[in-house]
């Protein structure tokens, strides 16, 4: 199980040798049949499940009933790669052994990780490096074991045994037990815990230093860490070998720390080994090994504009929309603002609600992924005035609708009574009720003499066509002055 930005996941192995998934969203638990859903294989009856989230996704890993360990990788859907079918042997004679049932699995700034037993009875570990595709390391062969009479070679494990791991600054730990039922511990760090840093001279007390934290460099950014001994006699000189040619080692102007950067070019996603030696001014030395890994670029979010037509007092809805990164989301205006009588939705991006002001409104908006990566983009939303007819009369008699009223489909309403309009029309403000798309209201002369008509400056009648834009359904609200025109 695991908790992340989205909620909590429970794996669990059904009756019918299935892999689910108990997921609570933050509203409500949800059983998910993770197997049904990949098409992937029955699990092993003695499988066990391990799994953690990432920057990446999130991650599953059990033992299928042939005895392959599978990774279950969620990135916006569920899918399932047989690792020991795919995955590449540390070295060419090698083979990717079968699998006993437990297994354990972690990700940290390298990569993904999933340790098994083998049924040749070594501790295996399955790596992903984020760039190169699986491969699978034989732990037990690889490792160096120590006790009290000096180096030796890794036990095998016990059948059955339960398996433990975890990374931090110091490196990653891999706890299980051996065929003697003791426990130990597989590591892997810059040097083996408990060992004496090497270049120490006897009866001296050198130089003590430490790898730098395990933060992964990015492909295309600046990298930098600060390797700070102590100990021996300050200053200290420093020398690198090994390690790609884009990492340096800088020794700051006092001799007391040195500072480890550069910038991996395109193409060099990759895990690196490098030796730092660092030397006090008394000639005593330690050597240490460390390693760096090196991700690719990280898919960064981006975020559109809203768009569509404003105008005061009609309801509006639009959205901003993000994509890239890692859902879910979260908006902000960062700058700037929206018109009056608007509110953005910092979950989804949208915006809605009824302007209550006319004019431009610029504001910067900002997204930010699961990741924590962030995304701006400069908008600006117009909110247009109501639209007004100015000066219109009603002649006495004359009705207000049908054939001999206005343009066909409207008709004039008091726009505080609903009453239709009559001899005691006067300037204020009325409603157009529209049964008809409607562009354009046109006055012409059947329409003045039938009632309707635009009132001059000199008070005349003068049949014409009022360029209106009806931005909305029934009903429209148009502003009337009694007179003459006000513009």
């Amino acid at each position: 199980s695991f908790a992340d930005g989205f909620g909590y996941h429970v794996f669990f192995i059904a009756e019918n040798n299935s892999v689910h998934q108990l997921y609570f969203d933050n509203v409500v638990w949800v059983d998910q049949g993770l197997t049904g859903y990949t098409s992937g294989p029955q699990v092993l009856a003695e499988s066990g499940l391990s799994g953690f989230d990432d920057r990446f996704g999130e991650h599953a890993f059990y033992v299928a009933s042939n005895q392959h360990v599978h990774h279950m990788d969620y990135k916006g859907a569920w899918s399932d790669t047989d690792l020991t079918g795919t995955a590449t042997p540390s070295s060419p004679e090698a083979t990717v052994p079968l699998a006993a049932g437990p297994l354990s699995s972690f990700g940290d700034g390298y990569g993904d990780h999933c340790v098994y037993i083998g049924a040749d009875q070594h501790v295996h570990q399955l790596y992903f490096d984020n760039a190169l595709p699986w491969v699978d390391q034989d732990l037990t062969l690889a490792a160096t074991a120590y006790n009290a009479a000096g180096p030796t070679t890794a036990p095998q494990a016990v059948t059955g045994s339960a398996l433990s791991s975890l990374a931090n600054t110091y490196g990653e730990q891999i706890f299980y037990i051996s065929a003697d039922q003791h426990i130990h511990l597989l590591c892997y760090a810059g040097k083996p815990l408990g060992q004496v840093p090497s270049g120490t001279p006897s009866g001296g007390s050198g130089p003590t230093v430490s790898c730098p934290p395990s933060t992964p460099a990015q492909v295309g950014v600046q990298y930098s860490a600060t390797i700070s001994p102590s100990g021996g006699t300050p200053p200290y000189t420093f020398q690198i070998s090994g390690g790609p040619s884009w990492l340096n080692l800088t020794a700051n102007a006092s001799g007391t720390s040195a500072t480890l950067g550069g910038t991996p070019p395109q193409g060099a996603a990759a895990y690196y080994t490098y030796t730092v030696k660092v030397t006090d001014s008394k000639g005593q030395s330690t050597t240490l090994s460390c390693g760096i890994g090196v991700s690719g670029i990280v898919s960064l979010p981006t975020v559109s504009c809203p768009v569509g037509s404003c105008y005061t007092g009609v309801a509006y809805s639009s959205s901003v929309a993000a994509g890239g990164g890692k859902s879910p989301y979260t908006y902000a205006i960062q700058s700037g603002g929206l018109p009056p009588g608007l509110a953005l939705s910092s979950s989804n991006g949208a915006i809605s609600g009824t302007p209550t002001q006319a004019g431009t409104y610029p504001f910067t908006v900002t997204v930010t992924d699961a990741a924590g990566n962030t995304a701006s983009n400069n908008c600006s939303i117009t909110v247009a005035p109501p639209f007004q007819i100015n000066a219109l009369q009603y002649v006495t008699g004359a009705t207000d609708s049908g054939p001999d009223g206005p343009q066909a489909g409207l008709t004039f309403a008091n726009a505080s009574s609903g009453a239709a309009v009559d001899s005691t029309f006067t300037g204020g403000v009325y409603q157009v009720l529209i049964s008809a798309a409607v562009t354009g209201l046109t006055l012409g002369a059947d329409a003045v003499n039938n009632g309707f008509q635009i009132v001059t400056v000199t008070g005349g009648a003068a049949p014409q066509t009022i360029p209106v834009n009806f931005p909305q359904a029934s009903p429209i609200t148009i502003y009337v002055a009694w007179g003459n025109p006000i513009g």
